[in-house]
């Protein structure tokens, strides 16, 4: 008798953790993210030991915007950890109004679509978010965020979006390497504050100066991103790297000045006067 219990509960187990929820829970997910412009996919979505679920095969995506992951395992006590991007490990874990996690050795090129940009290197970090509901994450007076990321070099090339409000377009800006990325930003009441965002690149040093994303019809972000370079190295390639940029007027500490705006799906990239 305690045999065939035991056989029967060994069989729930198996039936439990190799059921395809997938073919159940999938389209629940995905009309909970397609409110918010969110299509998701997946291969396979399982029960997994110790606690929790395990999707593979995982993309989230929005317009030309998408991440790939190869696994997500998100455990009962709010726990999760991503794997994917060549290597990368995402560890993290929900609190009542937001979230917390880590990054190691992320490779945005392996898994992250940015349009037609490409950004390759590896990254560490940590992202902090709190005063956000996760069942309706839209962003309020209320919501935090910190950010902290940092590389020693990589690549980014491909096509910047550009042109101003209303137009279309984008801009070749060929590949090039960087040698330093470091970011330190806090977001709050709809502002992004810097405390450390510098790039360095072939000759020429790149600041962030600070960002907005107020609400635009409804749940849409209208982005706004600031950002300044300059010349450090009087090269052929730096002159040629700030020339791929739209044109921009010289401050007299030899920065120029740069905006990202738009919706999120539809930014560009137009210099300041």
């Amino acid at each position: 008798m305690r045999r065939l219990l035991l056989f029967g509960l060994l069989f729930v187990v198996f039936v439990a953790l190799t059921a395809p929820l997938e073919r159940y829970l999938t389209p629940w997910l995905g009309g909970a993210l397609g409110r918010f412009g969110v299509a998701l996919e997946l291969k396979t979505l399982r029960l997994a030991l110790p606690a929790g679920i395990q999707a593979t095969d995982l993309r989230l995506s929005n317009g030309s915007f998408s991440l790939d992951l190869d696994s997500l395992y998100i455990g009962i006590m709010r726990s999760f950890v991503a794997r994917g991007c060549g290597g990368a490990r995402i560890d993290g874990r929900a609190t009542s109004d937001g979230v917390d996690l880590r990054l190691a050795n992320l490779n945005p090129s392996r898994c992250v679509k940015l349009g037609r940009l490409t950004l390759a290197g590896t990254f560490d970090g940590a992202v902090s978010l709190s005063g956000i509901s996760l069942l309706n994450p839209t962003f309020g007076d209320q919501t935090r965020v910190h950010v902290e990321l940092r590389t020693n070099g990589g690549t980014i090339g491909g096509y910047a979006p550009a042109g101003p409000q209303g137009q279309t377009g984008e801009v070749p800006i060929g590949e090039w390497e960087f040698q330093q990325a470091v970011l330190d930003a806090a977001y709050r009441d709809g502002k992004l504050e810097v405390r450390e965002g510098l790039a360095r690149t072939d000759g020429v040093v790149w600041e962030l100066l600070g960002a907005s994303l107020p609400p635009r019809h409804g749940d849409e972000l209208e982005v706004r991103v600031d950002f300044r370079a300059r010349i450090e190295e009087d090269s052929p390639r730096a002159k040629a790297l700030l020339g791929l940029m739209p044109k921009a007027g010289e401050d007299v500490g030899g920065w120029r000045h740069f905006r990202v705006v738009g919706p999120l799906a539809s930014m560009k990239l137009i210099g300041l006067q």
